[in-house]
């Protein structure tokens, strides 16, 4: 069920402060609905503001569990590159000994070479 406030005021500054309340308490216009649409005869301002209270808690509960959802995800992401990152790194210092010890391993040669 919407819960509605009515808001009638006889000049256009005060129409809108309590507009920006109404806002600030989650009230917002309607305007699927002729009989809420916001109007004004003359100086006199008058609109029907609407709250919805259970859609703005489900999408808060809504967007808290995709938040949590996207935490795991992403904690779940690091650990995975974490793990790929030591493997890498070990997989590098292996490569590099291999190239030290074939370095160690090779003659030297002496003299230049010959130019082509």
């Amino acid at each position: 069920m919407k819960e509605t406030k009515e808001i009638n005021a006889y000049n256009l500054g005060e129409f809108c402060k309590e507009i920006q309340e109404a806002f600030q308490q989650g009230f917002n216009f309607d305007f699927e609905n002729n009989a809420n649409y916001p109007t004004s005869f003359g100086s006199f301002f008058s609109a029907i503001l609407v709250k919805q209270a259970k859609v703005a808690s489900d999408v808060a509960t809504i967007a808290t569990a995709a938040a949590q959802q996207v935490q795991q995800e992403m904690v779940g992401l690091v650990q995975d590159i974490a793990e790929g990152s030591v493997q890498a790194v070990e997989a590098a210092i292996e490569q590099g000994a291999e190239v030290v010890q074939e370095l160690v391993e090779t003659p030297a040669q002496k003299g230049r070479k010959k130019a082509v």
